[in-house]
């Protein structure tokens, strides 16, 4: 009865669900005749096989899930009924239970919210794998499903843990529907489970008919006959409309539209539902690939795989071959569809298949040949491998073979017949990576074959080996370090079986043990370099890279090995080193041969000669002596088996001289080992076997000890250690080592005992005069540190200083008699104030103010000088940290800018904490002077969030704005360096006008603060920054200073950008306008080109009219110079260059500008071509047309051809033509007239003549074919010159190789001039000058002219830099610069970053580049302006001694400012100012008469070495220095007043002794050679004897007066 009653209810339920919703609700919108699931007969639930599942659970009144649904466009709220409950249990630990609510949905309704009134987390089981958490993920079962789901769905674990109530069940026709979990709760064991159930009958009769559409659709791609591609693999991935990855038929059957289509056919529910579905899936099948159609997929891959175009990533020959095929696939693949991607019927069959398969592989094939262009560095490299293989070919192509084994002859001959083979059709040009893997292959399988070579003989051979450690000289493994040398040593001649293996040689001797990680070991055949470390490229030690392992050693073979240590390059992170890169350095290496006679006489002096060659078989042998070695020798040993092993640590002394020439004396009876080893970069790598040489006895024993007494008494004697230069210990020591030595050798009774002792005193002495060097000069510099921080008036001291006074009396009597007289009046009269200071007691410590000072110029408005302040606020409120690079790495607190600041380090980078004050002599303050610093991580993000990763960045606020366009960001390649730089600067603008830092000025300073870079941690890849780049720099953006004992403050001056003032516009345009004209004027009206010549001129004048700014002014001008002097070549920008192009021997491409073209013989006149140096070289071409792909090569023969030359060369490239432009160097340059041809060539005029030339005045470091348009390093406006040198490898033409001399030889300057006479200064300095101009803003070009021209000139504006890099503030030596009064040009010469002839074979570069910054100011100023210069100057008594050089010039220039100035500005200059002005000038002229006795007193010789020349010369001296009042004497050191006083007693009894002296005017003062005595000689001039002074207890009255001398006999001999 009870089931009865609630099938009853469940009926009734249901009958009234399939009511109107009207007839419960008024607003609702659902159709009234729209079923919903109808009611099923109640079927019982039999019992479940679990008990538990039948445990009861407590009914629900509602299911606490609200379900939203829509029907006809109208949510509502679904209603649900309790049908069952559910209990699962899940693992071991948790049981749920809860009741099961059924929702009833109709036809065409969508669940569209389910939430639960908790609040918790529904979950939705479908027919997924597992509950899902979104409505969208439900997974919908359909119809049967909803009683029988498929097993693997969680729908069905779900379904099993139900027991419906008595007479319930599921509706499972035209029905679908998913299943919610609710309110699920593990640990309190409940969840609510709710099933939703929707109609999907609309009540409609659906017939057979109806349904036979879509059935037909089924049976199409469910048949038994495929009509359709269905590959399981995705095969059929293109349609010829779309791509589908997993292809068309998986994508058809994963999207369950068939599934779908079947269930709406089973149970369609209304006729629009089957029209629906028939649309749904006619669309799906469209996209499949009909079975009797072609099935284009591989085609269509390998077409989209390779590339469609070259933009210059392949070379020429393999894209040539590829595309020829991509143009058949192109082809084939265009007869397969029309254009709209149907298919094309006529063509479009199954049977094309086999052909479009076959097409594609074909296109794979030569897609995989493409071959990627090779870099620059590649295409260097393979000009040596060429060489190299052409050297193994001319060595044993027509060699006599016969000894060796006919197997090993045929490997060579092969090798070579491949090899010269593939050289031969080889171009360099077009070359690519694979082309590079052939040569380095081609190159590594010959040179095995060549020193694999077999004799047939199998006879004992001899075998020179020499195996010694070059490393243990360089770190001088003696005394107390003996015991570390390398043990495993061998100099002789070895027998051994035929062809034995150099490797297993030197392996099973130990010799190729390294001893010293740090060291690396060549290996030389002969003196070629076999082997070398992994760092030097094929020579390494890995497998099949390895020559050594393959060498066969011959009968008179000379193998040598030697450990080097090599040169140190820093990581770009600046922590660690690696050794230097082979093909860095590759002219290194170089095999050095010591000649020496095989028997000496003990004692007796004999010759020596170093030589050297290149090791690497692609350079010419280029003999050449070694200079600067030392010999080192090994211990005489009684045998000459046992001076094989013995090591060659004892230091001669001797030195090669500049032909490679050294005296050697050997003392030491028996058989020694003799090398010479240069310790400097380059020269370590000049290494090769040592020499036997057997020292017999002495004929002459007494002659023996004489000599050994002479040579100890040069270096006792030396005049440049005198006693003072040493302490009493030391000086003791000396000559104690001095009295035993002498008194051995008088003892000995062998010359090697005699010379024994002598070189062990000899090393004694000389260590003891190194350590004096070194404490003089240490114990010198620490005490003029520690009195330069104290300030010159003393009653500023106060107790902090106390330390730092201990310290300073530490050093002052610690000093020597030396230091003491190098030492000045001036730093003596400070320190005894000092000391003085001390004794009377300092004052209490008192803390220093820090701070900032913004000052505005005088022409900037109120309004913009608040927008500035409100700028400078902003940004610094808006410091923050560094990027995180990793949670460990970064993220440190920057520099507060216009604040001072300590310094930490923290997470691997610097952490800054401000201060505003600080004790005295605190060291390393950071002082922030430079908003680009703060400003670029505002403007770099500001970028990056806009998505403009290339910038610019902007920000702005009230007033003002800050953009980056201006600045540039230095980008190494990536595994170059991950640190890039900020160059240029950030652009400041206030209302409008722009504005910048004129000036930074510090007071309070005792020593002067130096700037340094801002390092931080930059993750971003803004304006091209590599992911792995994670350093930033920006130069300049701190002071780091000491604190004196005033109040520190910096003064930040900003002054207005003038560039853009309606002033300096008009000034500029007339000027360029006029150089315009001054062009037009070169030309005349009959000129062929003149009309076009004239267009550019006026088009040219428009542009600058309609420029804004200076920049785009000069832009203007440049632009139309261009294209004046292209339209007089003939041509245009973009024009083809006339007998220049596709078809021609060479095809110069479209022209890009034009360049001037000089080819000159101006030295060897015996040649032909010559001129005389003063006339135009024979052949001198102006405005000659540049290409877009050329070279400064091609330039050069195009110009050569077009004026009736010829010429040889390299081996070329371009085989195929008429002549070869594909040279890599010229050889000779030919012409013919009336039948003779006339020629000049290498070697015509000597060994080391040939052909050199220039690009802008410098030797490239490279071959001129790696000069291209194509890669920026050639242009417009450049200046081209090929030179005949006769002597020197063009030392006859101004660059020479042994030399460092980066000055500048002469600076030529258009549009303004320097105020003071330039001077090269020495090499390594900075030197300061002021160019003036006559207006605000100007255009001016810079010429300048190295020295050695070897070594590159850059000119940068407002901007110094000294890594590789150019950026926009570069401009080259033919580009006009725009300047505004207050701009800083800086023109440097030969920095070590930049590229440089002189890096490689025979550099000698000792110092750093020498950098010329020349100050713009405006000459024409007003009143104002000069009174803007004087205020930019510091006071006089704030200019030192010892930085008054740097003002020279500013004060020079702001007097010539102030004396252009008519009568009414000059009364208009502020008095003030003008005395300031006075008192600078009277301040500079007072340090330069003491710079100039300096001067005159260096340049005199001591007095002991005065000649009569010298009298004018000390004359002048003794004037100059009496003119200097007592306060400039001062300056003087003691030594040099001493001096002073002996040169001149020195010469008045000269002239006695000459009662009529005929001096040569100059003298050793005057225009010879300086004297190069170090000043440490102070021997007396009255006494034949050596004497010296020595300074005592000094008070500066009592010196300046007279000093006490003290006469010191040595012993004589």
């Amino acid at each position: 009865m009870k089931k009865r009653i609630v099938s009853f209810l469940l009926a009734l339920v249901m009958v009234v669900s399939l009511l109107p919703v009207s007839a419960f609700a008024v607003e609702d919108a659902a159709s009234p005749d729209v079923p919903a699931v109808e009611a099923q007969e109640v079927q019982p639930v039999e019992e479940q096989q679990d008990e538990e599942i039948n445990t009861p659970v407590t009914q629900a009144a509602g299911s606490k899930v609200t379900v939203k649904y829509t029907v006809n466009g109208t949510e509502q709220t679904a209603t649900e009924t309790l049908i069952g409950s559910y209990y699962q249990k899940i693992g071991k630990r948790y049981e749920v239970r809860g009741p099961v609510f059924l929702i009833s949905l109709p036809y065409g309704s969508a669940v569209t919210s389910v939430v639960a009134d908790s609040g918790k987390a529904v979950l939705y089981s479908g027919t997924a794998k597992a509950r899902k958490k979104t409505l969208s993920d439900a997974g919908y079962l359909s119809n049967s499903e909803m009683v029988n789901p498929p097993s693997t769905s969680y729908y069905a674990k779900d379904l099993a843990s139900i027991t419906f109530n008595e007479g319930c069940s599921l509706v499972s026709m035209d029905v679908t529907g998913f299943m919610i979990v609710a309110d699920q709760d593990l640990s309190a064991g409940v969840a609510t489970i709710v099933i939703v159930q929707i109609s999907t009958s609309s009540g409609e009769t659906i017939t057979d008919a109806d349904k036979a559409p879509l059935k037909a659709l089924i049976d199409s791609v469910a048949g038994d006959t495929p009509q359709y591609y269905e590959p399981a693999d995705g095969s059929d991935k293109w349609n010829g409309k779309t791509y589908e990855a997993n292809g068309h038929w998986n994508a058809f059957v994963a999207s369950g539209v068939l599934t779908k289509a079947q269930k709406v056919l089973e149970s369609p529910g209304s006729k629009k539902a089957l029209d629906e579905m028939c649309a749904n899936l006619t669309a799906a099948i469209a996209k499949l690939i009909p079975a009797d159609r072609a099935n284009t997929t591989a085609l269509y891959e390998a077409l989209q795989k390779g590339p469609s175009s070259n933009d210059g990533a392949y070379t020429a020959k393999s894209w040539s071959a590829y595309k020829t095929v991509r143009d058949k696939a192109e082809a084939l693949m265009a007869t397969m569809f029309h254009d709209d991607g149907s298919a094309n019927l006529t063509n479009n069959k199954a049977a094309a298949n086999e052909s479009i398969q076959t097409m594609a592989a074909e296109l794979e094939t030569a897609r995989k040949a493409l071959d990627a262009n090779a870099s620059s560095d590649a295409k260097t490299i393979a000009q040596y491998i060429i060489k190299e293989i052409q050297r193994y070919y001319d060595r044993y192509a027509n060699a006599d073979l016969s000894s060796y084994t006919a197997e090993s002859v045929t490997a060579l001959q092969a090798a070579l017949t491949q090899a010269k083979k593939l050289v031969d059709e080889f171009v360099i040009a077009d070359m690519g990576t694979n082309d590079d893997l052939q040569l380095n292959q081609a190159r590594r399988t010959l040179r095995k074959a060549a020193y694999g070579l077999e004799t047939v003989s199998q006879d004992k051979i001899a075998v020179r080996v020499s195996v010694l450690d070059s490393f243990d000289t360089f770190f001088q493994r003696t005394g107390e370090f003996a015991a570390n040398y390398n043990k495993n040593t061998y100099t002789g001649t070895m027998t051994l079986p035929a062809n034995a293996s150099a490797y297993d040689l030197l392996n099973s001797n130990n010799w190729l043990k390294r001893y010293n990680v740090d060291s690396e070991p060549l290996v030389f055949l002969n003196g070629e370099l076999v082997k070398g470390n992994g760092t030097y490229s094929d020579w390494g030690t890995g497998d099949e890279y390895s020559m050594l392992p393959s060498i066969k050693l011959h009968n008179g073979d000379a193998l040598t090995l030697v450990w080097i240590y090599p040169k140190q390059v820093e990581y770009s992170s600046q922590v660690g080193t690696y050794p230097a890169l082979f093909t860095d350095i590759r002219d290194w290496f170089r095999y050095s041969t010591v000649s020496a006679p095989v028997e000496v006489e003990a004692g007796k002096p004999f010759p020596i000669t170093v030589t050297s060659e290149a090791a690497l078989p692609y350079f010419d042998a280029n003999t050449r002596a070694v200079a600067g070695a030392g010999v080192y020798r090994s211990e005489a040993a009684a045998t000459a088996e046992e001076a094989a092993t013995s090591y060659l640590g004892v230091n001669t002394y001797a030195e090669t001289d500049a032909t490679g020439k050294a005296t050697v004396t050997l003392y030491n009876e028996g058989y020694t080992l003799l090398n010479a080893f240069r310790l400097d970069e380059e020269g370590r790598y000049t290494v090769g076997a040592s020499v036997l040489v057997h020292v017999k006895a002495p004929s002459d024993l007494s002659a023996v000890k004489t000599q050994l007494k002479k040579e100890l008494d040069a270096v006792y004697y030396d005049e440049n250690y005198p006693e003072t230069v040493f302490t009493a210990d030391n000086w003791q020591k000396v000559q104690e080592a001095y009295n035993t030595a002498i008194a051995a050798i008088d003892a000995a009774e062998t010359s090697g005992a005699a010379g024994d002792a002598q070189q062990k005193t000899i090393q004694t002495i000389k260590g003891l005069q190194n350590n004096a060097d070194n404490s003089n000069r240490l114990n010198l510099e620490k005490f003029r540190r520690l009195l330069n921080a104290l300030p010159d008036d003393t009653s500023k001291l106060d107790a902090t200083a106390e330390t730092q006074i201990s310290d300073l009396k530490s050093c002052y009597e610690a000093m020597t008699g030396y230091q003491r007289g190098q030492l000045t009046g001036k730093e003596q009269k400070k320190y005894d104030a000092v000391m003085k200071a001390l004794a009377d007691g300092l004052a209490p410590a008192i803390q220093r103010k820090l701070t900032f000072k913004q000052q505005f110029d005088s022409s900037i408005p109120a309004a913009d000088q608040a927008a500035l302040n409100r700028m400078i606020t902003y940004l610094q409120d808006s410091t923050r940290v560094d990027d995180k690079y990793t949670p460990e790495i970064g993220g440190n607190m920057q520099g507060k800018l216009f604040a001072y600041s300590t310094r930490k380090y923290v997470n691997y980078g610097n952490a800054y904490t401000q201060i505003t004050e600080a004790d005295a002599l605190t060291q390393d303050i950071y002082a922030c002077i430079n908003p680009d610093y703060t400003a670029y991580f505002l403007c770099r993000d500001a970028a990056v969030s806009a998505g403009k990763l290339s910038g610019p960045g902007v920000i702005s606020g009230d007033g003002w704005s800050i953009s980056d366009a201006s600045m540039t960001m230095f980008v190494p390649k990536e595994n170059d360096s991950n640190t890039t730089r900020v160059l240029g600067h950030m652009t400041y603008t206030a209302n409008g006008k722009q504005y910048a830092i004129r000036s930074v000025t510090v007071s309070g300073l005792e020593t002067d603060a130096a700037k340094v870079s801002a390092v931080f941690y930059d993750t971003s890849v803004y304006r091209g920054r590599y992911v792995t780049q994670c350093n930033q720099v920006i130069p300049d953006t701190f002071l780091r200073l000491t604190t004196g004992f005033d109040d520190v403050t910096i003064t930040v001056t900003w002054a207005p950008v003038n560039a853009d003032s309606s002033e300096a516009i008009a000034a500029a345009k007339t000027a360029a306008k006029a150089d315009l004209a001054a062009e037009l004027a070169k030309y005349k009206h009959s000129d062929k080109n003149y009309t076009n010549i004239k267009d550019a001129h006026d088009d040219g004048v428009k542009a600058i009219d309609n420029a804004s700014t200076l920049a785009e002014i000069t832009k203007a001008k440049a632009s139309a110079l261009s294209e004046m002097r292209m339209a007089a070549s003939g041509g245009y920008y973009g024009a083809a260059i006339p007998n220049w192009g596709v078809g021609d021997d060479f095809d110069a491409g479209d022209q890009v500008g034009t360049v001037t073209v000089s080819v000159a013989n101006f030295t060897y006149d015996d040649g032909y071509f010559y001129r005389d140096p003063d006339k135009k070289p024979f052949l001198y071409l102006e405005n000659y047309p540049l290409g877009e792909n050329d070279s400064v090569m091609t330039v050069i023969l195009r110009a050569l051809k077009d004026n009736g030359y010829s010429w040889n060369g390299s081996t070329g490239n371009d085989k195929n033509k008429g002549e070869d432009y594909g040279i890599t160097y010229l050889s000779s340059v030919s012409k013919t007239e009336n039948g003779k041809t006339y020629s000049l060539g290498e070697f015509d005029g000597g060994g080391q003549s040939g052909w050199m030339g220039t690009l802008n005045d410098w030797f490239t470091n490279y071959g001129f074919t790696e000069f291209t348009v194509k890669n920026r390093s050639l242009g417009d406006g450049d200046y081209i010159s090929i030179q005949y040198t006769q002597d020197g490898l063009g030392a006859d033409l101004g660059g020479t190789w042994d030399n460092s001399d980066t000055t500048l030889k002469a600076l030529e300057i258009e549009g303004g001039t320097l105020v003071s006479k330039f001077v090269p200064g020495e090499a390594g300095g900075t030197y300061e000058y002021t160019l003036a101009i006559d207006s605000d803003a100007a255009e001016v070009r810079l010429t300048p002219t190295a020295s050695n021209k070897n070594f590159l000139t850059k000119i940068f504006l407002n901007n110094k830099v000294t890594d590789n890099t150019e950026g926009a503030s570069f401009y080259k030596r033919t580009q006009y610069i725009p300047v505004t009064s207050g701009d800083v040009i800086y023109v440097g010469c030969g920095e070590r970053a930049w590229p440089s002839m002189n890096n490689q074979e025979g550099n000698t570069q000792s110092n750093d580049g020498t950098w010329y910054a020349l100050r713009v100011v405006n000459v024409k100023g007003d009143a104002g302006a000069v009174n803007d210069m004087i205020d930019a100057l510091p006071s006089a008594s704030a200019v030192k001694y010892s930085s008054y050089q740097q003002f020279v010039d500013a004060v020079a220039a702001a007097r010539t400012v102030y004396d252009t100035l008519d009568d009414a500005a000059k009364k208009a200059v502020d008095p003030a100012k003008l005395a300031k002005l006075e008192e600078l000038e009277k301040t500079i002229e007072g340090f330069q008469a003491i710079d100039d006795v300096k001067d005159k007193l260096d340049k005199l010789p001591n007095a002991g070495k005065l000649t009569i020349d010298d009298q004018e010369a000390v004359k002048a001296a003794q004037e100059a220095y009496d003119k200097l009042s007592d306060e400039q004497k001062e300056y003087l050191s003691f030594a040099q007043i001493d001096k002073m006083e002996k040169v001149t007693n020195r010469m008045e009894e000269i002239i006695k002794e000459n009662p009529t002296p005929t001096p040569t005017p100059g003298g050793n003062g005057g225009s010879k050679k300086p004297s190069q005595s170090t000043g440490k000689d102070v021997k007396s001039g009255n006494t034949g004897d050596a004497g010296i002074t020595l300074y005592l207890g000094m008070g500066l009255v009592a010196v300046l007066a007279g000093a006490v001398i003290v006469i010191r006999k040595r012993k004589e001999n």
